[in-house]
C-alpha cells in the first residue's frame, strides 16, 4: 500500500507542470523526475571556481545554476560569510559590500531538496577572495587600470560586464582598461570581469571603476607636544595610526586609554621616549591611547632609551623599538613588566601592545638572546600578525648563517655587522623563532636597518655593504663580493619562512650600483618595504638626474650629476625568483634631495619622501609634477607612485599645508601607507598646538621647535 501511495505521489508531481515544468508528462515522467532530481548534485554558482572581490566595492550578486531550480527548497552556508557579504537562504544567492579581508578559501553550499524530505542533500562549493585590490586610476592621468586579480598569477582570456562608458577601452589579453586623461574625479560603477588563470582555474572578479585623487584628511599633534619631542616616526594599518616620540620627557611608566589630559614631562632633553595612537572613525580622528615602557628612563642630553625609536602596527597589536634602552636580560618577558636593570648600555628592547576594544595593555618586553651593549637592538622593526622581526645593527657577530631557534651565543669578530632576530607569538606568548644574519656579514654593513616583513617574508637592509655587484641573486649568496671597505653601495637580503624555517631567498642589489669614498655611497637599503610580491628599495644617496620612471630594468649607470638627489627600486617575484620590475625617481629630482630616504608599499601603490626637498608649495599635485620648487630648504616632500600590472606612473606628490623650511616632512621611517591613507611625519614641524585638526585648518606657528607633527592624506 506504502508502494502504491508514493507511485502516485510522484505520478501527480510529474503532471503538473507548473509545479516542475523539468519534468515532462507522459508515460516517461518518473523516470524524467528522477533523472532531473540526479542533476540537482551537479549544481553550480554561475561565477563558479574562484570569486575576487574588492574590500569596500559592491559586488555583483551571484546567482546558483541549477538544472532543476523547482526542486530546490532552501539553501545552506557551510560557515560565516566575509563581513557585509550576504547569503539568501531562499534562493542561494550572495550579494552585498564585503568590508574585511579574506584570502582565498572555500565555502560549501547546500542546497535543500523537495518533495522528497529524506533524499540526501546535494552540495556545492565556492571559492572567495577578499582582498584590497583597488579599480582605479589617478586624477590627471591618462586612465590606466588592470582588473584587481592577484599579482602571482599570470591571466588571460579577459572579458567585462557591463559595456565601459564611451572612450574607454578593454584589453581582453591582460584585463587593462584605458581612456582618456581624467580632470575631475569620477565612480563610473562596477564591473565584472571574467578571466582563466595560469593553472587552469576560472576566475570572475568585481570592484568599481574610478578615478580617484589624494587630498588632505587631518593634522595630529601629540595632547603633550613640547619642543623637541620629534613626534614623527609613524605606522598605520588601516583606522589606526601610531607615532612615536623619541624626545619626549616624561617618566611615566603606564599607559593612558584615552587623550592624555596633561603634559607630566620631568624635565627636558631625556629622550625617554613616547607613542601616541589615533583612531579612525569615517573620516574624523581621536586621540586613543598614550603609550609608555614599563620600565621608562631618561638620561642627561639625550641619553633615555629612545621609547619610540621605531614603530609597527599590525591589526591590534602595536610595536615599540627603544634602542638605547639598557638591560643585560636576554630572555622575553611576557606581561606587563621589564627590567630596570642597566648594566648593558645601548643594547636596546622591544615593547609589545595589545588592544582589547578601545583598551591597550602591556603584552611582552623582547630582547636579544645575544644582547650586548651598543647593539640597538629596537632600531628598526616591523610586524605581520603573529610574528615580529627586530634589527640590531650594530650586533658584532661574525656569523653568516642563519640560526632557526635561539641563538644562544654572543659571537664577536665583525663590529656593527647587524643582525636581526625574528619572535612568533602563540596566543599571547612570544618566543624566539630565528636569527637572521647576511650570508657575507662584514663589519660596518649594519644588517638590520631597516627591514620589513609581509606574511613569510622578510627583507632587511644593509645600507653600508660594499659590494658593486649590480645583478640578483636567487637563492644564498654563495660569497662576499665586496670590493673595498666603506663604499657604503647597500644591499637588501630577502628571507623566506616554510613551517618555523627560515631560509635565504635572494640577494637585491641595485642595477646601478655605486659606491664612495668614506661612506659616499649610493646607500641602497637605507629603506625596504613589501607587499605581498613586491619590495622596494630606497637609495637616498644615488646620484642621477633623471627624473623619469624606468620601468624594467635599468641598462645605464647613474650620471652623477645630481650628488644625493635619490632613487628607489622595485623588485618583484615570480615563484621563488626576484627580478628587477622599476626605477623610480622624483619627477623634479634635485642633488641633495635625497629621495627614497623612507618608501612605504600598500597594494599598487608606493609613497617616497624626500627629506631634503625644497619647495615651499603647500598643496597637493595630482598627477605628474612638472616644475621644480625652491623657497623653503628642507621642508621636505613625498611622491607617490601606482602600478597598472607591471609599469608604475607619477601619482601625485604631497607636501605639507603648513610647508616651512627645516620641518623634515617625509623623514626616515616617517612615511606609510595603508590601503588609501597615507600618513606623513615631519619630526622638526615647530606649531605648540595640542590638538587635533580634522580637515585643512592648521596653527601655522613657530613656538615649539622640533616639536614635531603628523599629517593624514587619502585617496578618494
Amino acid at each position: 500500500m506504502k508502494l502504491l501511495l508514493f507511485l502516485f505521489t510522484i505520478f501527480l508531481v510529474n503532471c503538473d507542470i507548473k509545479k516542475n515544468p523539468l519534468a515532462p508528462n507522459g508515460p516517461f515522467g518518473v523516470v524524467s523526475y528522477f533523472f532531473n532530481l540526479s542533476k540537482v548534485g551537479t549544481w553550480k554558482y554561475i561565477d563558479n571556481e574562484v570569486l575576487y572581490y574588492n574590500q569596500n566595492d559592491p559586488i555583483l550578486p551571484n546567482s546558483p545554476n541549477i538544472p532543476s531550480p523547482a526542486l530546490a527548497n532552501t539553501f545552506t552556508i557551510s560557515e560565516t560569510l566575509p563581513t557585509r557579504l550576504n547569503f539568501n537562504t531562499s534562493n542561494g544567492v550572495i550579494s552585498g559590500t564585503p568590508t574585511s579581508p579574506l584570502e582565498e578559501k572555500e565555502f560549501r553550499f547546500t542546497a535543500n531538496l523537495k518533495p522528497l524530505p529524506d533524499r540526501p542533500n546535494n552540495t556545492s562549493s565556492l571559492k572567495l577572495n577578499v582582498d584590497y585590490f583597488a579599480m582605479s586610476s589617478g586624477l590627471n592621468n591618462p586612465f590606466s587600470a588592470e582588473f584587481p586579480f592577484p599579482d602571482d598569477f599570470t591571466y588571460s582570456n579577459y572579458s567585462i560586464e557591463p559595456s565601459l562608458p564611451t572612450g574607454f577601452s578593454f584589453d581582453s589579453q591582460t584585463g587593462i582598461i584605458s581612456g582618456p586623461v581624467q580632470t575631475e574625479t569620477k565612480n563610473f560603477g562596477t564591473y565584472k570581469v571574467r578571466a582563466t588563470r595560469e593553472d587552469g582555474v576560472n576566475v570572475v572578479g568585481s570592484a568599481s571603476l574610478k578615478v580617484t585623487e589624494w587630498v588632505f584628511e587631518a593634522y595630529l599633534k601629540a595632547p603633550n607636544a613640547e619642543a623637541s619631542d620629534s613626534f614623527g616616526y609613524i605606522s598605520i594599518d588601516k583606522d589606526t595610526i601610531i607615532v612615536g616620540t623619541v624626545g619626549e620627557d616624561s617618566l611615566q611608566t603606564t599607559i593612558t586609554n584615552g587623550t592624555l589630559v596633561q603634559a607630566p614631562d620631568m624635565a627636558s632633553d631625556l629622550a625617554v621616549g613616547a607613542v601616541y595612537v589615533f583612531k579612525r572613525t569615517e573620516n574624523t580622528w581621536a586621540n586613543e591611547a598614550y603609550l609608555k615602557a614599563p620600565n621608562a628612563e631618561g638620561g642627561a642630553a639625550g641619553t633615555g632609551d629612545r621609547f619610540g625609536r621605531s614603530v609597527a602596527i599590525s591589526g591590534d597589536t602595536i610595536v615599540v623599538g627603544a634602542d638605547q634602552e639598557d638591560s643585560n636580560q636576554t630572555t622575553i618577558t611576557n606581561g606587563s613588566t621589564a627590567s630596570a636593570d642597566n648594566s648593558s648600555s645601548d643594547s636596546g628592547a622591544v615593547y609589545v601592545f595589545r588592544r582589547t576594544g578601545n583598551t591597550w595593555i602591556n603584552e611582552a618586553y623582547l630582547k636579544a638572546p645575544n644582547a650586548g651593549s651598543g647593539d640597538s637592538f629596537g632600531r628598526s622593526l616591523a610586524i605581520s600578525g603573529d610574528t615580529i622581526v627586530v634589527g640590531a645593527i650594530a650586533e658584532d657577530s661574525n656569523q653568516t648563517t642563519i640560526t632557526n631557534g635561539t641563538q644562544t651565543i654572543d659571537g664577536t669578530g665583525a663590529n656593527n655587522s647587524g643582525a636581526a632576530y625574528v619572535f612568533r607569538r602563540t596566543g599571547t606568548i612570544w618566543t624566539n623563532e630565528a636569527y637572521l644574519k647576511a650570508p657575507n656579514a662584514e663589519v660596518n654593513d649594519n644588517f638590520g636597518f631597516p627591514l620589513a616583513i609581509f606574511e613569510n617574508t622578510i627583507v632587511v637592509g644593509a645600507r653600508l655593504e660594499d659590494s658593486l655587484q649590480t645583478t640578483i641573486t636567487n637563492g644564498t649568496l654563495v660569497q662576499a663580493s665586496d670590493t673595498a671597505s666603506d663604499l657604503s653601495v647597500g644591499a637588501a637580503y630577502v628571507f623566506r619562512r616554510t613551517g618555523s624555517t627560515w631560509a635565504n631567498e635572494a640577494y637585491l642589489k641595485a642595477p646601478n650600483a655605486e659606491g664612495g669614498a668614506t661612506g659616499t655611497g649610493d646607500r641602497f637599503g637605507i629603506s625596504v618595504a613589501i607587499f605581498k610580491n613586491t619590495i622596494v628599495v630606497g637609495s637616498d644617496k644615488e646620484d642621477s638626474l633623471q627624473t623619469t620612471i624606468t620601468n624594467g630594468t635599468l641598462r645605464q649607470t647613474s650620471d652623477g650629476s645630481a650628488t644625493n638627489s635619490g632613487a628607489a627600486y622595485v623588485f618583484r617575484r615570480k615563484g621563488n625568483i626576484w627580478t628587477n620590475e622599476s626605477y623610480l625617481k622624483a619627477p623634479n629630482a634635485e642633488g641633495g634631495d635625497e629621495f627614497g630616504g623612507t618608501v612605504s608599499l600598500s597594494g599598487n601603490t608606493i609613497v617616497i619622501g624626500a627629506i631634503f626637498e625644497d619647495s615651499n608649495q603647500t598643496t597637493i599635485t595630482n598627477g605628474t609634477l612638472s616644475l621644480n620648487g625652491t623657497g623653503a630648504t628642507d621642508s621636505g616632500a613625498a611622491y607617490v607612485f601606482k602600478r597598472t600590472r607591471n609599469t608604475w606612473v607619477n601619482e601625485a606628490y604631497l607636501k605639507a599645508s603648513n610647508t616651512e623650511g627645516g620641518d623634515f616632512f617625509g623623514s626616515q621611517f616617517a612615511v606609510s601607507i595603508s590601503m588609501d591613507t597615507i600618513v606623513i611625519g615631519a619630526n622638526q614641524e615647530d606649531s605648540n598646538q595640542t590638538t587635533i585638526t580634522n580637515g585643512n585648518s592648521i596653527l601655522d606657528n613657530n613656538s615649539a621647535s622640533n616639536s614635531g607633527a603628523v599629517y593624514v592624506f587619502v585617496r578618494k
